[in-house]
């Protein structure tokens, strides 16, 4: 996608046009040649937080030669090249680009000096560090929900794992353990396990199956080992639990 940007002397820049300026050595950072890596201001965008902005706007700024850092040309080469990484960057995680016109993220055409440039630059990386961790927030309660629903489909399964779900919804066991954690606030095992506990009350109150029958039923093959954890979970045995539900009909 080719996004274009109108400049204040009328002239329409785009990424194409950015390009084609540089093979002119019209946009060369100082006598050294240096250029604005558009490829590095993209893997900011990727893995950069907030604290960090400050000192990668410094470190583009004195790629430049001091007389030279300071031309509106270059300023406009710069706020462009930030702006273009973050429409491009913000579109290959999802976000259209037709719904970041409505929020302060258009080149200022204004930019005539480096406190300016800096101050637009600033607020293009935050904008963009924080669209990027919100959709990240999105995309792991996404993956949670699809664990949640495969252990609620499959905790009758007694070979049901961290491995197994992390498979099913394809990513890795640790990251999935840490969403897990960070997301619903227990491990996945945790959940599974109230999980099969809670099911198992279920029948324990409404059906005459036999304690093995219900241990087996809820994923667990030692009648023995189910008993155990539905009474650490539920402070009393499973015998126990039929009993005072009988006992309130």
């Amino acid at each position: 996608m080719e996004h274009h940007y109108i400049c204040p002397d009328e002239h329409i820049l785009s990424e194409t046009s950015i390009q084609n300026l540089r093979k002119n050595n019209r946009l060369q950072t100082g006598t050294g040649n240096k250029e604005i890596d558009l490829e590095h201001v993209r893997k900011f965008l990727s893995s950069g937080t907030e604290k960090e902005i400050d000192n990668f706007i410094d470190q583009m700024l004195q790629n430049a030669e001091e007389e030279f850092a300071s031309l509106p040309m270059f300023l406009r080469y710069l706020t462009m090249t930030i702006y273009f990484a973050a429409i491009k960057y913000l579109d290959s995680i999802g976000y259209r680009i037709d719904s970041l016109w409505s929020m302060d993220f258009r080149p200022n055409d204004s930019v005539s000096t480096t406190d300016e440039a800096r101050q637009y630059a600033n607020q293009v990386i935050k904008q963009a560090i924080e669209l990027r961790d919100r959709e990240s927030t999105k995309q792991q309660r996404d993956l949670l929900k699809q664990a949640i629903d495969f252990i609620n489909v499959s905790y009758s399964d007694a070979s049901i794992s961290l491995d197994k779900v992390a498979k099913k919804v394809n990513i890795s066991p640790n990251y999935l353990s840490a969403i897990f954690s960070q997301e619903a606030g227990q491990t996945l095992i945790e959940y599974l396990t109230f999980k099969r506990i809670n099911e198992a009350k279920y029948m324990l109150r409404h059906t005459d199956m036999r304690l093995s029958e219900i241990a087996f039923a809820v994923g667990y093959k030692d009648p023995h080992y189910f008993s155990f954890v539905f009474r650490k979970v539920s402070g009393c045995t499973p015998s126990e639990y039929r009993r005072g539900t009988n006992s309130e009909r």
